[in-house]
């Protein structure tokens, strides 16, 4: 196995902090990390940018950025510089309308793709290799409003199972990430997925 896969490994999930925001299908990323923090062995620490939570054996750090999502790059570049970590071994977690609800995929690098959040990240770093999980939130519902109205809206009763399963894939996926590295967690991932 390579070394770099057994590294410690920083997970950022992307959002907006406050309760205005908490369930919203733009924080899809906060949810991740918040699944993740009840599943892993892992100790709140205090951070001027991000809500950070690390492992018992310094292996995993979880973060949550608290600078609204169009700033995230600002606390992503911090926490990478502190951590002293290759930006491979930094995975970023956030929502994606180009995948519809229910799906993820995890990609080494690309573009924004018109996510403010990642562009934020993009720009902070000055690459568009870093690894990320794109967990989908398109459904019918966008074709009856706008862009931002529907990120920011809350998903519906009828998507509970569809997005509960998804929150669940994710964070194995992450789990994977950790503990094996993303070229392997691309491989068990990005096959095709059921639908919940």
């Amino acid at each position: 196995m390579n070394p770099t896969e057994t590294s410690p490994a920083l997970i950022v999930g992307l959002g907006n902090p406050g309760w205005r925001y908490k369930k919203t299908r733009h924080n899809i990323g906060f949810m991740v990390i918040d699944r993740l923090r009840k599943k892993l062995s892992v100790s709140r620490k205090r951070h001027d940018l991000a809500k950070i939570w690390t492992g018992d054996k310094n292996d995993v750090t979880l973060a949550k950025p608290t600078t609204f999502m169009n700033a995230s790059g600002m606390a992503v570049e911090a926490l990478l510089e502190e951590s002293a970590l290759p930006v491979d071994r930094c995975l970023i977690v956030y929502d994606d309308l180009d995948l519809p609800l229910g799906k993820i995929r995890i990609r080494a690098k690309g573009s924004a793709g018109g996510h403010r959040g990642v562009a934020s990240i993009i720009d902070y770093l000055e690459t568009e290799h870093f690894p990320r999980l794109r967990c989908g939130i398109r459904t019918a519902e966008i074709n009856n409003t706008d862009t931002v109205s529907y990120v920011l809206g809350r998903f519906k009763k009828t998507d509970r199972d569809s997005f509960s399963g998804m929150i669940d894939q994710a964070v194995r996926a992450v789990e994977m990430f950790i503990s094996d590295g993303l070229e392997k967690s691309m491989n068990q991932y990005n096959r095709i997925q059921k639908d919940f």
